[in-house]
């Protein structure tokens, strides 16, 4: 079971990477955009602040997911809710935007459902879906 805990983890760690490289890439057009007159700076920095504030929260993430050891959970799931635990956490304390935590979090449930595809009926559990940070929407 530990073998699935760690694959998970590393998946999810890919993920999130994916995500900061887009976030990125989306700053870098933004700035393209204002070069080419195409933006006014006031709306390219308005964009490129928040593009940078969900990098920082995957870096950050990636930084949580570095620190988990797998072993120490019984199973996917409670990992799984520990991860969510500690990513909801981060947001909160950070002042992070959350939809850098609801786009985190699609992308583990997205790795449980393929899990869930994969394995035996019953071995990864409910599916049930992850809750939103306290205030924030």
């Amino acid at each position: 079971m530990q073998t699935t805990q760690r694959g998970f983890r590393d998946l999810l760690k890919l993920e999130l990477e994916d995500l900061w490289e887009h976030a990125e890439r989306l700053a870098q057009d933004s700035e393209a955009r204002r070069r080419a007159g195409q933006v006014s700076a006031h709306v390219c920095y308005e964009n490129v602040a928040v593009l940078k504030n969900e990098e920082c929260c995957y870096r950050s993430f990636i930084r949580i997911l570095d620190a988990l050891d797998p072993g120490a959970f019984d199973g996917v799931r409670p990992m799984v809710a520990e991860i969510r635990r500690q990513f909801r956490e981060r947001v909160e304390a950070c002042g992070f935007c959350n939809c850098s935590y609801l786009f985190a979090d699609r992308k583990i449930q997205k790795l449980l459902d393929g899990l869930h595809e994969t394995a035996s009926p019953g071995a990864v559990g409910d599916g049930a879906a992850a809750q939103q940070p306290e205030g924030r929407s």
